[in-house]
């Protein structure tokens, strides 16, 4: 029954038995499907929180960048804590209006220029909050 002509199994190498070649299967397959999962948890969407994370961190520099624009524009224009700054483009534009009415866009300026950085933050913050959330939101409806 037994046929002599039939050359024996080879597996791995010469001195690999059928045992030794099946644990070393079933370790490769472990392997392979640990480095599966590692993968999926490398290419997994950012969650909620991490989009939190995100628009907070863009609310802040929306914030940031809103206030200290607005406080070097007013200074460009010669608008400064203390009132118009002498031969700049406020004082000239104050020298043509004369008096200047309350509420005007000039006595506005004129304002936040001298009541300092807070009176510029708090609008800015809203903004950074409003952009920031807004990013949220679309990230998380986005999925």
């Amino acid at each position: 029954m037994f046929n002599s002509d039939i050359p024996p199994l080879k597996f791995c190498n010469n001195s690999c038995t059928l045992k030794t070649h099946f644990i070393n299967c079933i370790k490769s397959n472990i392997r392979h499907k640990m480095n599966q999962e590692q993968q999926e948890v490398q290419t997994k969407k950012p969650g909620f929180w991490q989009n939190v994370k995100s628009g907070t961190y863009l609310g802040g520099i929306v914030a940031g960048t809103g206030t200290i624009l607005t406080k070097a524009g007013l200074a460009i224009y010669g608008f400064s804590s203390i009132g118009p700054v002498a031969g700049s483009f406020a004082a000239a534009t104050q020298a043509s209006i004369g008096s200047v009415a309350a509420g005007s866009a000039f006595a506005i300026a004129q304002g936040v220029a001298m009541s300092g950085i807070g009176v510029i933050a708090l609008p800015a913050v809203g903004v950074g909050a409003a952009v920031g959330g807004g990013y949220v939101a679309y990230k998380h409806l986005k999925k």
